[in-house]
């Protein structure tokens, strides 16, 4: 994930705008519907049920919008990483499209539940920081274990991690690219 996408949809979101952002995973696309925040009043405050659209692609639960999370992940240079709530069954502390930035200290912006669990990913994207590379990490708060560790939900999250790209210099080769890539005007 390159920060340049999170700044386009903070971009959309503080100008009123509905954005989105789509991610394949193993196959499956998933789509995470961001709702400027004068939108969540009139839907009662970010929540819908998953679905499949029409183009095979899945919609996530969760459309609230955390700014300062977002933030977070579209500025600045320092190492950084993503979570994304891809799919949860039973009782999980949040549903599918629950989001949260972390920086290579370990502190969290947004949440996806709190707790071990979130604990355990914060650990797991502190190692892909700086990588470039994402994985898919299975949570499970079904077994003895999880309960003895205080995980009482009984459900299970898949969650992707991503590294964020956001360094000066791979923000100046998007845009060197993106410039290449366009036709040169003749006169």
């Amino acid at each position: 994930m390159i920060n340049l996408e999170l700044q386009e949809i903070l971009g959309k979101l503080e100008q009123g705008l509905t954005a989105e952002l789509t991610k394949t995973v193993d196959g499956q696309t998933y789509t995470r519907v961001f709702l400027p925040e004068n939108r969540l009043i009139l839907l009662g405050g970010g929540h819908r049920r998953q679905y499949v659209r029409k183009d095979s692609r899945i919609c996530l639960d969760q459309t609230n919008t955390d700014y300062s999370m977002l933030r977070f992940l579209a500025q600045g240079t320092q190492p950084k990483a993503c979570a994304l709530v891809l799919s949860s069954t039973g009782s999980t502390p949040v549903k599918s499209g629950a989001m949260m930035g972390i920086d290579a200290l370990g502190n969290g912006y947004g949440t996806i539940g709190g707790g071990c669990s979130e604990a355990a990913i914060m650990v797991r994207a502190r190692k892909i920081m700086g990588t470039g590379t994402s994985c898919v990490v299975q949570i499970d708060m079904t077994n003895e274990v999880a309960e003895s560790e205080g995980m009482v939900c009984g459900g299970t999250m898949r969650v992707l991690l991503e590294d964020v790209i956001c360094s000066r210099q791979t923000v100046h080769s998007v845009a060197l690219s993106k410039r290449e890539s366009q036709p040169e005007a003749t006169s």
